[in-house]
């Protein structure tokens, strides 16, 4: 060997101060120490270096040759020296080393949550105030109206006019009946021999169904008519007149809607048509010849003012 060891080590003692510790054959597990290992030959020694904390590791060649005999043993203990020193600077120069990272946490499940709140996001004060529903039509159990009346019937056809009174009473499941008495009069025109006025009083009997449309109604009925007549002949110069009467009667059909105009006051419009089977006729006393008649087929338009009272 070209360098005496002990010598080495008191010339790095001198050098380094009291930071030098000789090592034992187990490292030192302090992070802080800079280890020296020196393998020496006959013409050389490496130098290697080494520091824990930073696994910094400088490595030298020292050439041993060259030098005396007696200089050999001071030339690695300086090499060993600076390249502590230089080892040492470059430690400093590196940043701080980063702090070690906290061990993991073990999440905790968050509690259970009850069930979602259902926020309204309209203040109470602010929602709009629902408009009031319209009133329900009320019950009407009965009607009471008074009726003009134009009727075509008779033979000749004629018309005839005039007015009365009804009542309407409601059932159960939209059924209904009324029943109506009017007084009308017309004249048919009996040729050359004259005139015939015919009045007639009757009165008819309907079974309804009468099915209420919100605040109206419609009613749609058969029945019969029953009433007496008179057909009063007025001649024409030279003839002597007279007067036929007696019982009519026949079926109807009506129909009207009674139409909602204030309170309980309703608009009366109606059709009728009935078929008398039993009438009066007018005839010529010398011949037998009908001059006038109360039969058959009769077409009437009803219209007036109702009162229907609410229940």
């Amino acid at each position: 060997m070209g360098a005496d060891a002990s010598a080495v080590r008191r010339i790095l003692a001198a050098e380094l101060g009291d930071v030098l510790v000789e090592l034992g054959a187990e490292p030192d597990p302090d992070p802080y120490l800079s280890t020296v290992r020196a393998d020496c030959g006959v013409e050389s020694a490496i130098v290697v270096i080494s520091h824990a904390q930073t696994e910094l590791r400088f490595e030298q060649r020292v050439d041993l040759a060259n030098a005396a005999p007696n200089a050999r043993t001071r030339l690695l203990a300086l090499s060993i020296a600076e390249l502590v020193a230089s080892m040492w600077t470059a430690a400093d120069a590196l940043p701080p080393p980063a702090p070690p990272r906290p061990a993991p946490q073990r999440e905790l499940a968050p509690p259970p949550s009850g069930p979602p709140s259902i926020v309204d996001p309209v203040p109470v004060a602010q929602r709009p105030t629902p408009a009031p529903e319209p009133p329900a039509p009320p019950a009407r159990p009965f009607g009471v109206r008074a009726i003009a009346s134009v009727r075509v019937s008779g033979s000749p056809a004629h018309m005839s006019g005039g007015g009365g009174l009804g009542l309407e009473i409601g059932l159960p499941l939209s059924l209904g009946i009324g029943a109506d008495f009017r007084y009308e009069q017309g004249e048919a025109d009996a040729g050359m021999l004259g005139r015939a006025v015919l009045r007639v009083a009757w009165g008819s009997m309907l079974a309804l169904v009468r099915p209420i449309v919100d605040w109206s109604s419609v009613s749609v009925g058969v029945g019969a008519k029953l009433g007496v007549a008179w057909l009063e002949g007025i001649p024409s110069a030279g003839v002597t007149g007279a007067t036929h009467s007696g019982l009519v009667a026949g079926p109807v059909i009506a129909s009207h809607v009674a139409l909602h105009l204030a309170g309980a006051g309703y608009l009366h419009v109606g059709l009728e048509l009935s078929w008398i089977t039993l009438g009066v006729a007018g005839t010529n006393g010398r011949a037998g010849d009908v001059l006038a008649s109360f039969a058959g087929p009769q077409l009437a338009i009803t219209a007036g003012f109702e009162i229907q009272p609410s229940r």
